[in-house]
Order: C-alpha cells, then structure tokens, then sequence
C-alpha cells in the first residue's frame, strides 16, 4: 500500500474473517522471519564469536563468594596494574627419550706446560639432540633344511619314494601369503598415512628416494589384506565386547566421503560407539554408514541390548525396547546457552548489566539461573573425578551437594 488511506480503505472492505486471516497470516511470516534471524544470528556467533559457554553469573558463588566478587568486580572498583615480570625460558622436556651416553676422556691427565698430573673436577654436562631417520633393510631368513635318509629309503603304496624332509625351527611367519611386507613395514604406512595424514602417492615418492620401489597400489593392497585378516576379527570381537558394557555413549557426525559427493548421495555419517568411564574394557569403535537410519543403530548396539545409552537426544536410541537412553548434559547446556545469548547475552558485558536486564526480563533471569546450575554442577563433577572418587562416592555426594545448593541458591533467585 501506498498510504495509510489506502490501507484503511482496503481493510473497510474486508471482512472480519478476511481482516482475521490476514493477522494470522502475519504472525506466520513474523515468526518465520525471527526464526531466520535467529538462525543467522547462531551462524554468525558460530563462525566469527568466541566458542567459549562463559557467561557473568547473576548469582554469587553459593559456596566461596570472596572468588566469586574477584571474578566480577564492581564497575567502580580501581584498577591495580601490576608489573609483569619476565619469566625465564623453559627448557624442553627430554626426559622421557632414551640417552646415549658419551665420555669426553683425557687419556693422559698430564699437564702439558708444568708436566704435573691433573685433579679431575665436576665434568660438564651438554645434552645435544639427535635424529636418525628411519631405515629400511631387508632380512633375509636362510631357512636350512634336513632330509632323513633311512625315512626316505621307504616306498609308498603308489611306489613312491618318500621323503621326510625338517626344517629349522623358530622361522618367522608371514604377514600376508606370497609377500616380503612385514607387520614392521605395513604398521609404519598406516601410521603415516592416518596419524600423520601423509597420502600413499607421497609415502611413494618418499620411498623411492630411500632406494625402496613400493607402489601405492601394492601399499593400498597390504593395508586391506591386514585389515580383513587381523583388524576385521578385532573389530567383530570388540562390538561383542562393548554390548556386555552396562553404560556406553553412541554420537554420530557427518563426514565428506569424494565418491559419496560426487554421485551426490546426500549425507554421509561416522559412528561412534563408546563405552563408559567407569566400564573395566575401554574401548571406542567408529563405523562409517552412507545415513543416519534407525536400523543401523540396532545393528551396531545390537537389539536386545539393555543397558544406558548416553546420546544427544537423537531418536534412534528411542526405539530400543530394553535400553535406557540417558541426555547429555554437554548438549543440553549448549542449547540452553545459544537462546541465552539469542536474547541478550551477547550484549551483557558485566554482572551489573545482566542483574539489571534479568529485572524486567523474567525468562533471561531463568536462562542465566540454569546456566549457573550446569556450570555447579560440571565444576562438582570435574572434582570427583580429580578426587578419584568410586560412582557409588559420587552418586552420594552429588544428591548432598545439589540438595544443599538448591536450598542455597533460592535465596539468590
């Protein structure tokens, strides 16, 4: 509309269902058009703000609030600069590599100007470091053989002269079937390949400048023969494992698999199943699956599975008849704080302004309270674990010390 007049115009010829459908309408597209905002405003935050979940707590610290006012002094305070002295530089830490000892020794401890002989003082010690790189060999078995002779003398049915042939005990056994690989050589190409990210067309090139003619395709084809061979029956074994476990946490993220975006078959995913802190085997497993289905989930902890399931809410892990799916208080605290700072907290600077604005704004006082009860209760947790304190210490003393924070903290509200 041009004007007001115009509006008021088109409105008096509308009917009140019309003028009613309208306004709905309008609430749509404004809701719609806050969800967007916010949406970008998470996008922006996420790409080019702080990751950090700090925020100024409305309330003190319930059990120690001298720390609490240092953390969150008064606007008016003074500042007290201090003069920051120059730390001495840190030496590296070598204690852990081996050492090679070398003596410095005078063999004839005679003095070349008087002739008179020499008092040995406190030697000089220089640690220098060292690098060898690696090295490639090849070791050659000479396997000697034995043939009895009175064994030999005898004949077969088939008229046959057989003979009995022993070999020297102690050979090495092979990696793979018909190859010179050994488990040394296959274990250093995938550990430069998946720990230290060195492609095969790079470990090639490398290779051939030590004098060492290995393909990428013949070290492509040892990395799987050993996966299908060793790996493969480790992993089936540890999958059974884990089921046993009475609490495991499941996560799954996306992946970027070349073939997969190429052929534009939409998402890709990695899983992940690990067991518990407190579970005798320790053990994490990841598995790679073309979606995000419910079935595969079943297929990974198994159906029948009954115990915890430690997720972020996904609803795969609902459909598990026996299981307990048990929230994460890590992504709870995350959505909790992105509508914290989708309504103010972003602009909140201090603890005078965010006492203020929580006032006149009743659901961002409530934020900040949860907020402040997630932050007590990772710092308790972080505790107990320093304390090394058995699940059946932690689960007694953490109902004790939320009870006595509830009853504390009202007096904040």
């Amino acid at each position: 509309m041009k004007n007001r007049e115009e509006l008021k115009a088109k409105l008096k010829e509308m009917s009140d269902d019309e003028i009613v459908d309208m306004m709905i309408e309008k609430q749509k597209v404004q809701a719609e058009l806050d969800y967007l905002k916010e949406q970008i405003s998470l996008l922006k935050k996420s790409r080019y703000a702080s990751k950090s979940e700090q925020v100024p707590s409305i309330q003190l610290n319930l059990f120690n609030e001298m720390e609490d006012v240092q953390d969150h002094p008064a606007e008016e305070a003074e500042v007290i600069t201090k003069k920051v002295k120059n730390k001495k530089k840190k030496e590296m830490d070598l204690s852990k590599l081996p050492k090679k000892i070398i003596e410095h020794i005078l063999e004839v401890k005679i003095c070349a100007d008087c002739g008179s002989e020499m008092k040995e003082l406190s030697p000089e010690i220089v640690d220098v470091l060292k690098y060898h790189p690696a090295r490639y060999y090849v070791e050659r078995h000479i396997i000697h053989q034995y043939v009895c002779r009175h064994c030999s003398e005898e004949i077969n049915e088939d008229g046959e002269i057989k003979a009995k042939i022993v070999s020297a005990p102690n050979t090495e056994k092979r990696l793979i079937k018909g190859s010179l690989a050994s488990a040394s050589v296959v274990a250093g190409l995938a550990f430069n390949k998946f720990v230290s990210g060195t492609p095969l067309y790079r470990q090639e090139q490398e290779l051939k400048r030590r004098g060492v003619p290995i393909s990428r395709a013949s070290m492509s084809n040892w990395m799987m023969r050993c996966s299908d061979d060793y790996l493969k029956p480790l992993y089936e074994l540890m999958k059974k494992d884990i089921r046993s476990c009475e609490h495991i946490h499941m996560d799954e993220t996306t992946v970027t698999v070349l073939e997969e975006k190429a052929e534009r078959t939409g998402k890709n995913y990695m899983w992940l199943m690990c067991s518990g802190k407190w579970e005798e085997q320790q053990m994490a497993i990841y598995c790679y699956h073309k979606n995000r289905e419910h079935a595969f989930a079943k297929e990974m902890i198994g159906e029948d599975y009954s115990g915890k399931i430690h997720c972020d809410g996904y609803e795969a892990y609902e459909k598990f008849e026996k299981a307990t799916p048990l929230g994460c208080m890590a992504h709870f605290r995350r959505y909790v704080y992105e509508a914290y700072e989708l309504d103010a907290g972003s602009k909140i600077k201090n603890r005078t302004e965010l006492q203020e604005y929580a006032k006149t704004h009743e659901a961002f006082g409530i934020l900040n309270h949860i907020l402040s009860e997630v932050k007590y209760l990772f710092e308790c947790e972080s505790k107990y674990i320093k304390d090394k304190l058995t699940p059946e210490e932690i689960y007694t003393k953490r109902q004790d010390e939320w009870i006595r924070y509830r009853s504390i903290s009202n007096i904040y509200l």
